[in-house]
């Protein structure tokens, strides 16, 4: 996960991107873990996922799949495909 903040140029977060993809070919993280982790670039502000979402769209050779953005609140569902679970207790709106 990445926390963005805003504070990086959007070239650089297509570099990044690009060096996650070279180190997932390399297989070497799989083969200890099994998996190789999806990317998310987590960011509170709508308008910056929108760009970042853009920079990774535009991101030449960038296997489809591996890097995504999301809000703070949706990057458990960005990273599993799975909506988030229902919590209770101080402070959840599960009812």
């Amino acid at each position: 996960m990445e926390v963005d903040l805003g504070t990086e140029h959007l070239p650089r977060i297509q570099t990044k991107c690009l060096a996650y993809a070279a180190y997932a070919a390399t297989g070497a993280y799989q083969a200890k873990h099994g998996i190789f982790p999806a990317v998310v670039w987590v960011s509170p502000d709508p308008a910056r996922r929108a760009a970042l979402r853009a920079a990774v769209a535009a991101t030449p050779r960038l296997p489809t799949g591996l890097c995504h953005v999301a809000s703070p609140a949706d990057y458990l569902q960005a990273v599993t495909g799975r909506p988030p679970p229902l919590t209770t207790g101080p402070g959840s709106s599960a009812k």
